[in-house]
């Protein structure tokens, strides 16, 4: 066999041994570790806002994380003078090993504030994770939590990568239905770590109205 056709095989071969391999894709963050998502918002407005999410304790199945505003930021000015009860604010949020948001409990702010502040967050992580394992090509229907609403979603299995040095998921996620007068414009496109189920970058588009929206959530 000459060597360039050995070389097409093996790498053939190799490709087919990746495309069977089957992964596990679960919501398990480093106990005590601290993750920081920025979500930037550009269109219509030009909007920041970071967001410090703490895992501090696991139940079974459910993970429980603490999370905290750090920074909101409107045309590049902060917004944290004028909105002191967002630093002293702590969401408790619970959710299980698929990703789905059980509970969340907030503290820090006026009573009056709790239920709607609620209503409004999503989930830490916004994926919905298969109950087994899964290879890549593969696809599976779940939930993404949006502004307190739980919307149906499709969810695909694209690829292995490599983002900010970690191993990642590479997902494509089409959701149907709007949160909050919002439009999903699919397809969006996500990466989780593959070890913790973490997110490590979202990047997607949402129609409000005539307006359009470009939302992209990246672990810092």
């Amino acid at each position: 066999m000459k060597l360039k056709s050995f070389v097409s095989a093996a790498v053939l071969a190799l490709s087919v041994a990746a495309s069977a391999q089957t992964y596990t894709l679960k919501l398990k963050p480093v106990l005590g570790k601290t993750y920081t998502l920025l979500t930037s918002l550009s269109g219509g407005m030009a909007m920041s806002v970071t967001m410090s999410m703490k895992a501090i304790k696991e139940t079974g199945s459910h993970v429980v994380l603490q999370c905290r505003i750090t920074d909101m930021s409107m045309n590049g000015k902060s917004l944290m003078a004028q909105a002191p009860q967002l630093k002293s604010m702590l969401l408790t949020m619970t959710e299980d090993s698929s990703g789905h948001l059980v509970g969340t409990d907030v503290s820090g702010v006026d009573p009056k504030m709790v239920n709607a502040i609620k209503t409004q967050e999503g989930s830490g992580n916004f994926a919905s994770f298969p109950t087994k394992p899964i290879k890549i090509g593969d696809s599976w229907a779940g939930e993404y939590t949006s502004n307190g609403q739980k919307l149906k979603a499709t969810y695909k299995f694209a690829s292995i990568g490599t983002d900010r040095g970690l191993k990642v998921a590479n997902l494509v996620v089409n959701i149907q239905g709007s949160a909050a007068g919002a439009t999903f414009n699919n397809p969006l496109k996500m990466s989780v770590e593959l070890s913790t189920g973490m997110l490590v970058e979202s990047s997607f588009s949402l129609t409000m109205g005539k307006q359009s929206e470009h939302v992209k959530l990246t672990r810092i």
